[in-house]
């Protein structure tokens, strides 16, 4: 990675770098834990193309990531303004309703994941979020049925969101042992375990943060990480994570530089 800093940098030097290349920059020295660097990295993107939606988005998420809500939320809301299509309102649109959760605003989140909803009604994320919401505030049969949604709005999903189905199963097993309904619970445990049992250590690592077992699920992250595998950004945008967002060991995990 040193080589591709050290071109950034000389690309920078003679003003020839574009949005494009400043965002890599960003998420590549979030990457290496340089966090300065990525700030800048960011705000360069941003002053190169201020309209660029996605800088905006992602700058958020890098402040989610180091607990300072204050920079994120402000930084999503521009990626909402500056989004020119639904879909991609809708997706920043859910971001922010996530960083509302995690700060147990659970009104706001609930408006945001519905408004998401409302701009792009086959987005599955959205769907799921606001069954997040909806559990934590017990409201567990609205819960489910929003994952029932996202479940049957794509029951085979895509390649590049394998993990989404694993996210649903469980959380539909939570809300139903709530409930009482074990046959039901049984049902989707069995389906997340075949799900586990056909992916690979990423998804093992999901499958333990969802059920609780995080000192599991860190040392498994660790693993990944330390072989290049997976990336925090990855960790930090994955909805299976979540769950852990208060437990001091992953955020450390996400702190770390190595």
């Amino acid at each position: 990675m040193g080589n591709a800093f050290t071109f950034y940098q000389q690309v920078v030097s003679r003003g020839l770098a574009t949005s494009a290349l400043h965002h890599v920059a960003a998420e590549a020295y979030y990457e290496d834990f340089e966090l300065d660097k990525s700030i800048q990295a960011y705000e360069y993107a941003i002053a190169s193309k201020p309209n660029w939606h996605a800088a905006y988005n992602d700058f958020g998420l890098l402040y989610r990531s180091m607990g300072e809500y204050d920079k994120a939320i402000p930084l999503i809301e521009l990626a909402i303004e500056k989004s020119e299509y639904n879909v991609f309102k809708a997706f920043c649109t859910n971001n922010l309703g996530v960083l509302y959760r995690d700060l147990a605003q659970y009104e706001d989140a609930e408006q945001k994941a519905l408004e998401a909803i409302n701009l792009n009604p086959k987005a599955l994320l959205p769907h799921i979020s606001l069954g997040h919401t909806w559990a934590l505030t017990g409201r567990l049969s609205e819960a489910i049925q929003q994952y029932q949604i996202a479940l049957n709005e794509n029951p085979n999903f895509l390649a590049d969101i394998v993990f989404l189905p694993l996210t649903i199963h469980v959380s539909l097993d939570a809300c139903y042992k709530k409930n009482n309904n074990f046959s039901a619970c049984n049902e989707h445990m069995k389906k997340a375990q075949a799900l586990l049992n056909s992916k690979d250590d990423y998804s093992s690592a999901s499958f333990y943060s969802v059920q609780g077992e995080f000192d599991i699920a860190i040392d498994i992250l660790r693993d990944l990480l330390d072989k290049k595998i997976i990336s925090r950004k990855q960790m930090v945008n994955d909805p299976n994570l979540e769950f852990m967002n208060d437990f001091p060991p992953f955020l450390q995990l996400l702190q770390s530089n190595t």
